[in-house]
């Protein structure tokens, strides 16, 4: 569990760091960081070759954020991280 909490602070943090703040501009920062720890989720999957442990169902009740919002924010996330090189996330967002 705590090797999971850990990955998934490390994905997230890359996530963040890697988003210009120009591209993350105009969008709430609370919704943004829980559709970040749902696409960081997807990433630690990918790299375990596991199942995800968030949805975006799961995600939207633990935040109490809507689903829709997480899935907006989590497609620009995704459409910015399919530019980067990292084949690990290309993979987690192939689907």
């Amino acid at each position: 569990m705590k090797e999971y909490e850990n990955s998934l602070r490390s994905a997230l943090i890359r996530i963040i760091n890697n988003i210009p703040v120009l591209k993350r501009g105009g969008r709430n920062p609370f919704i943004f960081a829980a559709s970040a720890a749902y696409a960081a989720d997807r990433i630690i999957a990918a790299e375990y070759k596991r199942r995800a442990v968030l949805t975006q169902k799961i995600t939207s009740m633990a935040t109490n954020v809507a689903e829709y919002s997480i899935r907006d924010h989590f497609g620009v996330i995704k459409s910015i991280l399919r530019e980067m090189s990292s084949t690990d996330q290309k993979v987690a967002f192939s689907k």
